[in-house]
């Protein structure tokens, strides 16, 4: 195994298998090229485990022990430090094998990189808790000018209807925030109004306010 490899010429994933009748790891060497963790044993799981950091690696050994015991199928994600790439993601998935007579003789499966498809993920995530984050901040503002109330004030209102509609609080907001935006200069919904009307057409009930009027008052 090289480890200097082009990282273009890696292997996309690699195979595993583990043999109930004899507790015996095979690990293909594309696999142990792919985890990139200095060993060639591709019947030694230890160091592999090994790399995968606390409390991930506690988990992933109940877990797989849960399967090897239960003869059932393991899948999991997992964070592993490798060589050359610092700390990676990599993806398992095994499935039980069994023989004509339906026993389990193998608990076999591949592993693949996810780290960044992972990395993309959580961008995604991120960005979307800053936008939700955004609204929420711009509600509980407008809340606080147009009623002169402290910030702790303003969030227990947006919760309250959040809670009353069984909407979820930034769902909620988004709307409202949109609906803000939308409003002319001297609309004539107050903005509590148009924070319930928002919140009982979310939540399928009959939104009390005109057509074209969630505008707040000014």
């Amino acid at each position: 195994m090289s480890p200097h490899r082009d990282p273009a010429d890696r292997p996309l994933f690699g195979r595993w298998r583990y043999v109930f009748a004899t507790e015996e790891w095979t690990i293909e060497p594309e696999l142990l090229e792919l985890f990139d963790a200095g060993s060639d044993d591709v019947h030694d799981l230890a160091p592999l485990v090994e790399r995968i950091p606390e409390p991930a690696r506690t988990e992933y050994v109940a877990r797989l022990g849960e399967a090897i015991e239960s003869r059932t199928g393991f899948a999991g994600q997992y964070p592993m430090r490798t060589d050359s790439r610092g700390m990676a993601v990599f993806a398992l998935v095994g499935d039980v094998v069994r023989d004509d007579d339906g026993n389990a003789v193998e608990l076999r499966g591949y592993s693949t990189d996810v780290t960044e498809e992972v990395r993309v993920a959580t961008r995604a995530a991120v960005d979307a808790a800053t936008r939700h984050r955004r609204a929420i901040e711009q509600v509980k503002g407008a809340l606080m000018v147009t009623y002169r109330i402290d910030e702790v004030t303003a969030f227990a209102l947006v919760r309250q209807q959040s809670n009353m509609h069984n909407v979820k609080l930034n769902v909620l907001s988004e709307h409202v925030s949109r609906a803000m935006g939308a409003a002319p200069r001297g609309g004539r919904v107050p903005l509590m109004e148009l924070i319930e009307g928002v919140g009982r057409r979310l939540s399928g009930g009959h939104d009390d306010l005109p057509p074209g009027s969630h505008q707040i008052a000014t």
